[in-house]
């Protein structure tokens, strides 16, 4: 195979965590017929971001991840800023824990995301009532993160398959 061509094919293999990442914001975006989907999709965005900590962190890098939030609270009409800050904040704590989550059951997986979402949840709603100045109701944060957490093996399974095809193992 040609130089040119290996190197678009290899550039064009470590952009898939943030293509689906800003894929899944922008989708987000859109107004797609399925009930509840604009308070479920903006959680999605933190399964990929989740799933791409866990597995392949250097193709996520913060200065990038920080402008795909300013892209998705343009898009979605939020805080300007409060996006950016939850998404580097699950990279964060995802790298940082990352040795307790690489290798283990899917179970264990499974709580460690349920955990950061959580914590992702709180800090987004608690920044965004700040930015308003105004106690926001949780309800419905707290309800997308139950769904999120609860679709949380569907995404991953569709996130492993565009692993394998797309990008060739790493050892952890």
């Amino acid at each position: 195979m040609m130089p040119a061509v290996q190197t678009a094919e290899r550039w064009s293999r470590q952009a898939t965590p943030m293509a689906t990442i800003l894929f899944m914001i922008i989708l987000a975006a859109l107004p797609v017929p399925v009930l509840w989907w604009s308070a479920l999709a903006p959680g999605l965005v933190l399964v990929l971001v989740f799933y791409w900590a866990v597995y392949r962190p250097e193709l996520i890098p913060f200065g990038v991840l920080f402008l795909t939030g300013i892209v998705q609270d343009s898009l979605s009409g939020a805080a300007m800023g409060v996006s950016s800050i939850v998404l580097m904040l699950v990279k964060y704590l995802v790298v940082s824990q990352r040795r307790y989550l690489v290798g283990k059951a899917f179970s264990q997986l499974w709580a460690g995301f349920a955990l950061v979402v959580l914590a992702a949840k709180v800090t987004g709603w608690s920044l965004a009532s700040l930015v308003r100045g105004d106690f926001l109701d949780p309800t419905m944060t707290f309800a997308q993160a139950g769904i999120v957490i609860a679709l949380f093996p569907v995404a991953t399974w569709l996130l492993m398959r565009i692993h394998r095809v797309s990008l060739p193992a790493v050892p952890p």
